[in-house]
Parts: C-alpha cells; sequence; structure tokens
C-alpha cells in the first residue's frame, strides 16, 4: 500500500491509505491560496477519482510556465482525471479540451525513470500550452473534477472561496444552475459576483453582514416577485434588513 508522496510540486494520496489513517475526504476546501497560485502560472488540481481497478484522492500542484518532471505512475493519474474532465470541460466551454503532452523521460532524484510532461489545451483544433488561457478557464479546469464529484455523489461536500474569482459571469451563472438543479452532492462558495442572485434558489442563499457577532443572514420581506438582486441592492442604501449587509464595492 502507498503511503501519500510529494514530488515537484505535485501531492497526492492513495484513497484507500487516506481512509487507513481516518481522514475524511468526502470534504473539500478550496481556498483564495490556490487562485493565487493559478495567477503565479501554478494548477491546483484538485481531485477524487475512482475507477474499477484503483483509486486517488488528494491535490496536485501543476507548474504550468515550463514542462515539469514526474513519476510515470502519476502521469497514469493525470490523463485518468483529465479525461474524467474533458467530457464535460467541451460542453461548459464549447470545443475545449485539455492534454498532458510527454516529451520525453528524465531521470528523478530518486534513480527512478520520470516523464517530462507539459499541460496543453485544444480549441478550435489549435493546440497551446495551457500557461496560455484565462485565468478563469484555469480556474474552472482547478476545480471540475471535483464539480463532477459533486454532481454524482451524494456524500461529496466542496467549500470554494470566491468562487467567481476569474470566471465569466454566464459560466459562472451555468454551473450553479447545473449543480443546483442536478447534482447530488453539495457545494458551499463565496461570491462577491451577483450572479448567483439570479441563478440559485433564494433558500440556498445567505448574506454577509457587518455584525462580528452575526456574520450571515437570510433576506426577510421577500417577495416572489421581488428580483434578489435589485432587492439587496435597495437594502444596500435603506438598510431594511436585521443587521447592516457588508458591501464590496467593484
Amino acid at each position: 500500500m502507498k503511503s501519500a508522496q510529494s514530488f515537484a510540486g505535485f501531492c497526492f494520496c492513495d484513497l484507500q491509505t487516506c481512509e487507513q489513517r481516518h481522514l475524511d475526504y468526502e470534504f473539500f476546501v478550496i481556498h483564495t491560496a490556490n487562485t493565487g497560485m493559478i495567477s503565479m502560472n501554478a494548477l491546483p488540481l484538485a481531485f477524487k477519482y475512482e475507477d474499477e481497478n484503483s483509486s486517488a484522492v488528494g491535490q496536485m500542484m501543476l507548474p504550468l510556465e515550463s514542462p515539469v518532471v514526474i513519476p510515470k505512475e502519476t502521469v497514469e493519474i493525470v490523463d485518468k482525471v483529465i479525461c474524467d474532465m474533458n467530457a464535460v470541460l467541451v460542453q461548459i466551454v464549447p470545443g475545449l479540451t485539455i492534454s498532458v503532452k510527454e516529451l520525453g523521460t528524465q531521470l528523478l532524484e530518486n534513480g527512478k525513470t520520470g516523464s517530462r510532461i507539459q499541460f496543453m489545451s485544444l480549441k478550435n483544433r489549435k493546440e497551446i500550452p495551457l500557461k496560455y488561457e484565462s485565468e478563469g478557464i484555469k480556474k474552472i479546469i482547478s476545480i471540475l473534477q471535483l464539480l463532477i464529484v459533486i454532481y454524482n455523489q451524494s456524500s461529496i461536500t466542496v467549500a470554494v472561496d470566491e468562487l467567481d474569482a476569474g470566471v465569466f459571469e454566464y459560466l459562472l451563472g451555468e454551473i450553479l444552475r447545473i449543480i443546483s438543479t442536478k447534482g447530488k452532492g453539495q457545494l458551499i462558495f463565496t461570491s462577491h459576483n451577483l450572479r448567483p442572485l439570479e441563478t440559485l434558489d433564494r433558500g440556498f442563499l445567505a448574506f454577509t453582514t457587518t455584525n462580528p457577532v452575526k456574520r450571515y443572514i437570510r433576506m426577510t420581506n421577500l417577495k416572489d416577485h421581488n428580483n434578489l438582486r435589485d432587492f439587496y441592492f435597495r437594502d444596500i442604501v435603506l438598510g431594511e434588513q436585521s443587521e447592516e449587509l457588508k458591501y464590496k464595492a467593484k
């Protein structure tokens, strides 16, 4: 049985090993630090992958600026995760898929043979290094495999801080609409973008206040015919809720 391993910016854990250590891999937290890493041309790819023969869970920090050398067995995991994601990615970003290009072999520090790889994107039959895609696309790719798991498994909960960061507003709304109407698991997220107010059921939403003792509230006096986005802006001005709402102007 393999234990946790780390190498060349990568980190992964064999699922069965993690379960033996009583670690809970039904709950994932994606911090804003991940967005910072994307800005530095690294892809923090969170995943939970299972098939008939193997299973793996964890997060891999994938350098995008230049090719990287990783163990050959890790290439197999990355290929499986990417194949899983591409089936969905091509639907939410029409025509876009990603891949791993193997550029040869190279010895690792431990003396074993590794694979020298680069991450690529393919759109409209044109292949380019993934590092040239927008931060929004890379943000979606970094959590897409977990969103797929949310869609399929009721036991999974994923919490994402600032889910909207860098993501095109329409695309954000479509992802949330699909997860909220058909997903079996639970997605918890924060957002400065107001698109979720127009996409999600009102019962799913909570608003941040300026009160450190009571940080979150649900809107009151809200009628069925009210546009929640307009209602929110109105309350920012008039202050009709029990607590003052926190508002970050952009």
